[in-house]
């Protein structure tokens, strides 16, 4: 058995997995709220002891997609107090391996186990399978990584820290969305604009610009973000709604972005819980700002445009890596 996990900043699902036809077989999975956990030996650990109580074999080997630069073996994740070591994660886990990659890189080897329906063609231009692939996601942060695929479509996927390039304000509201958020931090990057935390940002930046709120106000929630996006979809000339095709629009022009950079055509995908959950209101305004790309066009709409709806995505492509290596 394989232990899969992909962890993030407010949440963790870890399953354990085996081979299976066509994809990763999960046999177990659990999800878990990351803030209740000291660190990451405590949550593997409950997981562990779920295992063990459902009657099944612990694992053998792991791979773990995390949120955050991995470098040898080591990360500390970037929207939360952790700090992992693998090789020291698997001897006291007692594994005979434990594999850390960037949640990035394991989202994007989980797209070859996306069935259609949970990935839905935005913009459906006719994707050239050896070209370059972005996949980005907004969730508690920003992740972006890379597939380039060699002459035999062998993938390599680059992970990278895009979430946190400088925020590229297009019209004069998101110019004075930048300047309001540069009055709170000291660098404003898209991750600032393009997560929960940044739509909740983008709703009080509105609320502050208009002197209006709506009721009842989404801030007083337990979960801002998911309260705006509810608010959003059941009432389509709330604030909450300005709010989020502001986000889409950010979130359409930095997918345009990343595929102009990389010559995309195999395809821009675009996950995570927070674009998921936005999907109904989303999609439209997504397009439009992925395609504005002036004397660009002729460029930009050869480069088809997905949203991932697969919660379990980096889930797959973790569970995949850690059975290419069992």
């Amino acid at each position: 058995m394989v232990l899969a996990g992909d962890i993030g900043g407010t949440k963790a699902l870890l399953a354990l997995a085996e081979p299976g036809a066509d994809a990763p077989r999960i046999v177990f999975q659990r999800r878990y709220a990351c803030a209740e956990y000291a660190n990451a030996d405590a949550l593997l650990g409950n997981f562990l002891a779920d295992v063990e109580a459902a009657g099944l074999p612990l694992p053998t080997v792991g791979c773990l997609g995390v949120a955050g630069p991995v470098r040898n073996q080591r990360v500390r994740l970037t929207n939360l107090p952790w700090e992992l070591d693998g090789d020291q994660l698997a001897r006291r886990l007692r594994l005979f391996s434990l594999v850390l990659i960037n949640d990035f890189v394991a989202a994007a080897h989980g797209l070859s186990f996306v069935q259609a329906a949970n990935r839905a063609p935005v913009w459906p231009a006719e994707p050239d399978p050896h070209a370059p692939a972005v996949i980005l996601g907004p969730g508690t942060g920003l992740g972006v990584a890379v597939i380039l695929r060699d002459e035999h479509g062998t993938p390599r996927v680059l992970p990278g820290e895009g979430g946190h390039m400088g925020f590229a304000p297009r019209d004069a509201r998101q110019a004075g969305l930048l300047q309001w958020l540069a009055r709170q931090h000291p660098r404003v990057t898209v991750e600032r604009v393009l997560s929960g935390p940044g739509l909740v940002a983008i709703y009080r930046f509105l609320a502050e610009q208009t002197h209006t709120a709506d009721l009842p106000d989404p801030l007083k929630a337990a979960d801002a973000a998911a309260a705006i996006g509810t608010l959003a979809q059941s009432r389509p000339g709330s604030l909450a709604a300005q709010a989020v095709a502001l986000f889409a629009d950010a979130l359409g022009a930095f997918a345009g972005d990343l595929g102009l950079l990389l010559d995309a055509r195999a395809g821009v995908f675009i996950c995570g819980g927070v674009a998921a959950r936005l999907a109904p209101i989303l999609t439209e305004p997504l397009k439009n700002a992925f395609l504005e790309k002036s004397e660009h066009d002729e460029l930009i709409r050869a480069m088809p445009l997905y949203l991932v709806r697969e919660e379990r995505l980096g889930l797959f492509g973790a569970a995949s890596i850690g059975i290419a290596r069992a």
